[in-house]
């Protein structure tokens, strides 16, 4: 009978850890997702990829250089398609 009552006492203990344990789990994701999806608002918009006219890689239009010919992914490769500035 002792032994019966202490393991009904272990698993309850153990019961209580687990349910305590996946709570505070759960808080936590449901704070990140929160913080997450305030923080991802103003940036939830995609920008417009382009590819360079020299070499082809795809990058943001903002960070690329355009010149006359075509838009290009840096002044170095502007310059290499002796192309000038606009």
């Amino acid at each position: 009978m002792k032994i019966l009552l202490l393991l009904l006492t272990i698993l309850f203990a153990v019961w209580l850890w687990r349910r305590n344990r996946l709570n505070a789990l759960n808080d936590r994701k449901s704070k990140s997702t929160q913080t997450d999806s305030s923080a991802n608002n103003p940036a939830s918009e995609p920008s417009p990829m382009q590819a360079c006219s020299h070499c082809g890689v795809h990058m943001p239009t903002a960070d690329m250089v355009q010149g006359q010919r075509g838009i290009y992914c840096s002044l170095a490769h502007c310059q290499a398609a002796a192309d000038n500035r606009v």
